[in-house]
């Protein structure tokens, strides 16, 4: 027996407005898919937009922005807000040149540069250089690629620079100075306390209070080319750089025939967190060398 399957106008109208409601949908989902597409497009076009296509305006804005920016977040102590910009365009033959000449390749170089791609140097004059003790008249001298806005060299002052990738592996919260007070006295004291227990295990106590001082080394003035006071000093550091000294007092000094009322005193690198120098509870030989341990004072 066959059967045969009818619907009524009340169905068809059902099926129907089903139909449409699918292809509405479909028609949005589509929509909204190439409305996506054509932002991520926008985005990646902006992104890419080379320096030397813009107005000179334009440019000089955000090049001075792009410098300062790495200053303020990586080397503060660089950071000067009433600065003037002097941006000058060129290429990096010249770079190249140099490599080839000296028989190398530069390791701080991305593999995607070229000798005729565009570069600009963007040096930030600074009016009270000569108060501040700069050695030069400019807070910073970075070199920016045209075609991806990226920071490939800065140089502070006239001897200290950083090149790629050097730039990007310099950790902004490893700065001991942008940190809360509790945390960073915490590493302090924990980095000193190590010193103790690898090199010094006969001066390590776990019950010490502890005092933390920060200077610069400015103080060294005239002396600080001098070998006798530099053997203390790591070679990357500057006059202007900060460092703590953290001194860890002991009550029971006396009971154990310490010569002064901690264990030790160890002088740390504010921007690396390196130990560079202690002075021991005991006495024996004033000041230590952590870089050279062997020389004394």
């Amino acid at each position: 027996m066959r059967i045969v399957r009818t619907f009524s106008a009340e169905s068809k109208s059902f099926f129907y407005c089903r139909f449409e409601l699918t292809r509405q949908r479909l028609s949005i989902t589509v929509s909204a898919f190439f409305v996506l597409l054509l932002l991520f497009c926008t985005t990646t076009l902006v992104a890419q937009e080379r320096l030397s296509s813009m107005s000179k305006e334009k440019r000089d804005s955000i090049l001075v922005e792009i410098t300062q920016k790495l200053l303020k977040e990586k080397f503060p102590g660089w950071y000067r807000e009433d600065v003037h910009p002097i941006i000058t365009q060129s290429d990096f033959k010249g770079f190249f040149l140099k490599w080839l000449q000296e028989d190398m390749l530069n390791p701080g170089v991305p593999d995607y540069l070229k000798p005729e791609d565009l570069r600009y140097t963007v040096a930030l004059y600074y009016d009270k250089w000569v108060e501040e003790n700069f050695e030069s008249p400019y807070t910073a001298r970075a070199t920016i690629i045209d075609k991806n806005q990226e920071i490939v060299e800065i140089m502070l002052g006239s001897n200290l620079g950083y090149s790629w990738p050097a730039i990007k592996n310099i950790k902004i919260k490893d700065r001991l100075s942008s940190m809360p007070v509790g945390k960073r006295d915490s590493i302090l004291v924990e980095i000193s306390q190590k010193v103790l227990k690898e090199k010094y295990p006969q001066l390590y106590r776990k019950d010490v209070s502890f005092a933390i001082e920060q200077g610069d080394f400015k103080l060294l003035d005239i002396d600080w080319a001098r070998d006798d006071n530099y053997i203390y000093v790591p070679k990357y550091v500057e006059p202007e750089d900060s460092y703590y000294a953290v001194t860890l007092y002991y009550e029971k000094w006396r009971e154990d025939k310490l010569k002064y009322p901690f264990t030790a005193v160890v002088y740390i690198i504010e921007k690396t967190q390196e130990p560079y120098k202690v002075m021991l509870g005991s006495g024996f030989g004033g000041y230590e060398s952590l870089l050279k341990p062997n020389k004394k004072e």
